[in-house]
């Protein structure tokens, strides 16, 4: 056997001993070189032959990182969707309000809920940024804000975009009030109604509800739940019908939260452009990776011809009070601000003036860090407690970022006749039907993880999993 051989064997032996935990990273190079006596080819081979095998995965100019494949090997994840349907109409109206009905319902706890808790967030800083645009604006803030919104605001998202490798001028910069207005909004200006958009399943139900709202029919693309949306089937669903434009979440998507590889946004935005397909790309889960120090590029990031429409909000890592996000796409800024015009004339004043404040402080990077530490032992916690709890057969995802898990129970199971039997003993979750027009996934479910973990919780899971079994 050759050292670098050797060497591959020995690390693999370590990780699947449990001395590397999830998204952990491995030594460098050259402290590896130095740990084991080794040439710097010899590391670098056995490298190559962990990344090959899927052992551990490299990250642009970070290192290399071990696969979340390695861990939680004996939880399967749910199986990829593969078969592809014509564009359809949506109509559950009546279920959607229902469920958001319960988020706020105090008899209720609500294990599906994509909302932080207050704990995830960097409470103190906004207070304290709240504090300073009180001071700072008080002859502005009761004023209508002109648009495209706070110049100072944009200047800081625009600072934040560089960091993402974007490039934006401020100018170019739209605020709305969260990630969900600036789709809708973007599905207003630049799609005409009745025009099919294609969309991931299982996908975000608001997606759904907005193309339900502007009359836009959708049709539902094979989706991996580490890897995203199939490119195969996508290009197999442009040959067959008219597609106008592709909303999708590259990076932790809601449920599954997959995170399409580099090379398969580039593929991506590659067959959007050839084709003339307009992506909105909906960006607001990109910072919660669960590696502290690693934040996966957006499809934004590659393109160079306008094609994509980017959205994204700081509901899910800052506040979701305030409601503060933005959309980037010079070529259609215009369409889009008249559309904001005429449904709100303009974001909340305050907000955008507490959101400026806060990212002046500077502290945002260093919360985020510790945030994704946070939010990456809480899934793998939820993860392992819900594979204990569920019937044989569950299968559960084994996310890298995002903090929501999709759970795929026994196929005779029905989620909706489960939420019943929940909610009468004061649990709700989402169930599957949810993340899809056509009634798909019904044995599924969608879980939280950014919630405190103490009794209630523990005792809210416990009747998820009896229930659970009931129906087995």
């Amino acid at each position: 056997m050759n050292k670098y051989e050797e060497l591959a064997k020995e690390l693999h032996q370590q990780i699947r001993d449990g001395q590397f935990k999830v998204n952990m990273k491995l030594p460098s190079v050259r402290q590896l070189c130095d740990r084991h006596k080794l040439s710097m080819s010899t590391v670098v081979r056995a490298l190559e032959v962990l990344e090959q095998d899927g052992v551990i995965e490299g990250r642009e100019r970070s290192g290399f990182y071990i696969s979340a494949a390695n861990i939680q090997s004996s939880v399967p994840i749910p199986e990829a969707s593969y078969i592809l349907e014509q564009p359809t109409k949506i109509n559950n109206q009546e279920l959607i309000l229902g469920l958001m009905k319960s988020i706020y319902n105090p008899k209720l706890l609500n294990l599906g809920a994509a909302i932080p808790a207050q704990s995830f967030l960097p409470v103190k800083d906004i207070d304290k940024a709240s504090r300073i645009a009180m001071r700072s604006t008080q002859h502005q803030r009761d004023k209508y804000m002109p648009m495209p919104g706070d110049r100072v605001l944009r200047e800081q998202i625009s600072v934040y975009m560089r960091n993402l490798n974007c490039e934006v001028d401020p100018e170019h910069i739209m605020v709305t009030s969260g990630c969900q207005e600036a789709t809708m909004l973007v599905l207003l200006s630049c799609f005409e109604k009745g025009s099919t958009i294609a969309v991931e399943t299982p996908t975000y139900p608001g997606f759904l509800q907005t193309c339900e709202l502007l009359n836009l029919e959708v049709i539902e693309i094979p989706t991996d739940p580490r890897t995203g949306v199939s490119i195969g089937a996508l290009e197999l669903a442009i040959q067959q019908w008219s597609i106008a434009g592709l909303l999708l979440s590259s990076n932790y998507s809601n449920p599954t939260c997959a995170r399409m590889p580099t090379d398969k946004k580039k593929t991506l935005l590659d067959l959007c452009d050839r084709h003339s397909i307009r992506i909105v790309e909906d960006d607001v889960y990109g910072d919660i990776s669960h590696d502290p120090y690693y934040r996966p590029r957006p499809i934004k990031s590659f393109d160079k011809n306008d094609t994509v429409i980017y959205c994204s909000s700081f509901s899910k890592t800052v506040s979701p009070g305030l409601r503060v996000g933005w959309v980037v796409n010079p070529t259609l800024q215009k369409n889009i601000e008249y559309s904001k015009y005429v449904a709100g004339l303009s974001c909340v004043t305050t907000s955008q003036y507490i959101m400026a404040e806060y990212l002046k402080l500077g502290k945002h990077e260093r919360y985020l860090q510790s945030a994704r530490r946070r939010y990456g032992m809480q899934s793998n916690l939820m993860l392992e407690r819900m594979y204990e709890l569920l019937p044989e057969g569950t299968r559960i995802t084994q996310p890298r970022g995002g903090f929501t898990l999709w759970l795929s129970l026994p196929s005779h199971i029905d989620t909706l006749e489960l939420l019943e039997k929940t909610m009468a003993k004061g649990v709700c979750f989402n169930p599957g039907v949810l993340f899809s027009a056509l009634n798909k996934h019904r044995n599924c479910l969608r879980l939280s993880c950014a919630m405190e973990w103490n009794e209630n919780l523990e005792s809210a899971l416990g009747v998820l999993a009896k229930e659970s079994h009931k129906l087995m």
